[in-house]
């Protein structure tokens, strides 16, 4: 499966590679099944992504967009938008994943292209 995203987690998964919070500290060991408890382990010390084994016992690809490259394109230029800031701080590291998912739905792939949050319906309630 590769690295899943924590919110996607489920309890008997099985751990690819150690889980580690940003100061070292080993939270989980390799080949270690997923209890609730890690999940909720994890979410308290930072962790937003996990390897988790495939369903055969081996790493596989995640799933994601078709073209590997123009998701390189997407974080390259993404990457560039980011140049400000630190990319190891755990919170701007999930900014940036969730912007390049963000990016790669919408075809936003080259460095002056954007899109109108009017054009973009984020399901947010009317106040009224």
């Amino acid at each position: 499966m590769g690295s899943i995203h924590i919110n996607k987690l489920k309890p008997g998964m099985v751990i690819d590679a150690e889980v580690r919070d940003i100061n070292g500290r080993l939270l989980l060991k390799r080949d270690k099944e997923i209890q609730s408890a890690h999940i909720r382990i994890f979410k308290i010390w930072g962790i937003t992504e996990v390897n988790i084994r495939g369903n055969n016992g081996s790493k596989g690809a995640s799933a994601g967009p078709a073209d590997p490259e123009l998701i390189e394109k997407i974080k390259e230029n993404t990457r560039d938008l980011f140049r400000h800031v630190d990319l190891e701080h755990p919170a701007i590291k999930e900014i940036f994943r969730i912007s390049i998912l963000f990016r790669s739905k919408y075809n936003l792939s080259e460095k002056d292209k954007t899109i109108g949050l009017a054009e973009v319906d984020l399901e947010q309630p009317t106040v009224g």
